[in-house]
């Protein structure tokens, strides 16, 4: 009896223990969020790396010295400064970034996986990958990027042309609201009276150059992931609205150098590109950009100031595989905590290089009380013509996380805002 007894308790300790084990195994499998970019020991290592280098001005005299740690595209452009201009900057500490409340909940509780399609599935809000395995999770967790819930821009900025060395001013207002994949301005995470399955709707108005004043799109995402976009136009001189075509998206927009697919440095359909993951580098990137102090110069293509901390971020190649589309491929630079794409060089068909694009991101405080990041700076130059299209958002020419409505997206309301 007492042998049988003795069984059964180590019988009931090995059960314990291999439920404990499952439990481990199980957690083990949960995904870490919110993950910085630099931990521990390699934490240790960029603050002493940072020591030598934190306040210096880097410029075409001693770019070689932190070369390592910028696009080859960039160290081109910033070593012939005859033609692309002045493009020094300045060397910031690494931080992190506030992860907001809801981003945090949807990320943790998230179960968002790729069906056979590729297309994303199970996808509520927040981060759907946040261990990515490939380049698509990288590219869908970008793409799923919620900007404040609802948002307003009013950025300026300069046509440039690098062999005239003279500049047009550009403005445009840009709202953006999102329907689905809410995060923190109520209602969350989705408003509920959406019958057409729209994920984010966009309005662009240009006020600036004079030639297109007035002109306003409308721009509509939906929920099903590979369902192209519906754009709408009003154009000024025919007082109407005109429907776009999916492949309209591809012109450029009113004298700048990006077409729609171009925004936010994509904003184009993920199911028409294959992506292939090259792994993890670490670059100097705008992350936490003092906007005051970046500097433009007339004729000059590349703006000075930039504030560049160091990351260590996810490179993506990005081949492109619809018939007839404008780029043959893109290299991006992806932010490893904020999931954006901070840099990118683009291809044209024959697979020379022909745009490249950087944005710098500030944190703000929403109306909602919540800090949130974005870019509030854009940077994009077209290599082959000698041209750029580089711009910035004033202080006081935004609004984050404010509450907004779904019927103001609609073609009614284009019509009514059209004059």
């Amino acid at each position: 009896m007492v042998r049988i007894e003795g069984f059964l308790c180590r019988f009931v300790l090995f059960c314990c223990a291999a439920v404990l084990g499952l439990v481990t195994v199980s957690s083990a499998q949960v995904a870490k969020y919110p993950i910085a970019s630099y931990e521990g020991a390699e934490l240790a290592k960029v603050r002493e790396w940072e020591k030598t280098w934190v306040g210096k001005k880097i410029d075409d005299t001693n770019l070689d010295q932190v070369k390592e740690f910028l696009p080859e595209t960039l160290v081109a452009l910033m070593k012939d400064k005859a033609t692309w201009g002045d493009g020094w900057f300045t060397i910031v500490p690494y931080q992190t970034y506030p992860f907001t409340p809801g981003r945090l909940k949807y990320t943790k509780e998230g179960k968002a996986k790729l069906d056979e399609k590729g297309l994303l599935v199970d996808w509520i809000a927040g981060v759907p990958f946040p261990e990515p395995k490939d380049g698509a999770e990288v590219a869908w967790n970008f793409d799923t990027w919620n900007r404040f819930d609802q948002s307003y821009r009013y950025p300026k900025g300069y046509l440039t042309d690098g062999r005239l060395k003279y500049d047009r001013v550009v403005a445009q207002r840009t709202t953006i609201q999102q329907f689905y994949g809410r995060l923190d301005t109520e209602p969350v995470p989705a408003f509920p009276d959406n019958p057409k399955g729209i994920l984010r709707g966009e309005f662009v108005e240009f006020t600036d150059p004079p030639e297109v004043k007035g002109q306003i799109s409308l721009s509509i995402r939906y929920t099903e992931w590979d369902r192209p976009y519906d754009t709408w136009a009003w154009i000024p001189s025919l007082r109407r609205v005109r429907r776009l075509s999916a492949a309209q998206r591809m012109d450029t927009q009113d004298g700048t150098d990006f077409c729609n697919d171009d925004n936010g440095i994509w904003n184009g359909l993920l199911t028409r590109n294959k992506y292939k993951l090259m792994g993890r580098k670490e670059y100097l990137l705008s992350r936490h950009q003092d906007m005051s102090k970046i500097v433009h110069k007339e004729g000059e293509c590349v703006f000075g100031g930039f504030e560049r901390e160091r990351v260590n971020a996810w490179v993506v190649d990005v081949e492109h595989t619809e018939p007839g589309y404008i780029y043959s491929h893109q290299v991006w630079i992806v932010d490893p905590e904020l999931w954006k794409i901070i840099y990118a060089d683009k291809y044209d068909k024959y697979g020379k290089l022909w745009k490249v694009q950087e944005h710098a991101h500030v944190v703000v405080k929403g109306e909602n009380g919540v800090e949130d990041v974005d870019y509030f700076g854009s940077q994009g130059i077209d290599i082959q013509r000698r041209h750029s299209t580089n711009v910035l958002i004033p202080s006081g020419n935004s609004r984050m996380g404010y509450p907004g409505t779904t019927d103001y997206y609609t073609v009614n309301n284009l019509t009514k805002l059209g004059r």
